[in-house]
């Protein structure tokens, strides 16, 4: 009898078919999502699961723009979650709040926002425009040795 004989390669072929632009913004995930769907005339919808706050464990706003179901799909990513616990001593008057943020990606803790789009489907005019927004204080690529290999970036 004949034995079948698999043999596994160890080289592993990364393909890199997205672009990562790092946004610097101050406004909430939503009015961000928004201005970009009026700006670039795209269709971001929000498909954050939210997490009961009592929980305590980090959920990342995620909005999602798939015009069709056979092209790559534009997402934005928040780089921030933010909890509030409040403590209560003895010796105060009223319980103190301690705000503790965490970050998707540690070493980019600076950046608010992350947009993943397909390879150079983001062209030098919209990058302008983004920029030229009143809530977008910087917009730039991020190359991927800046990025670490992360447990949180799995979203599928």
């Amino acid at each position: 009898m004949r034995q079948k004989k698999i043999v596994l390669s160890t080289r592993f072929e990364d393909h890199n078919d997205n672009d990562l632009f790092a946004i610097h913004s101050p406004s909430e995930d939503f009015f961000l999502a928004f201005q970009l769907n009026k700006t670039l005339g795209t269709r971001f919808i929000n498909v954050t699961e939210k997490i009961k706050p009592q929980a305590k464990i980090p959920f990342f706003s995620r909005f999602i723009c798939a015009i069709s179901p056979v092209e790559a799909k534009w997402e934005l990513i928040a780089n921030h979650f933010k909890t509030i616990s409040k403590t209560s001593e003895e010796n105060q008057l009223f319980n103190t709040s301690i705000e503790e943020q965490i970050s998707l990606i540690p070493s980019l803790s600076k950046v608010d926002y992350f947009l993943k789009v397909p390879k150079n489907d983001l062209s030098s005019a919209k990058i302008a425009q983004l920029q030229d927004l009143n809530e977008i204080q910087m917009v730039y690529s991020i190359n991927e040795s800046k990025i670490k290999q992360n447990p949180n970036l799995i979203f599928d």
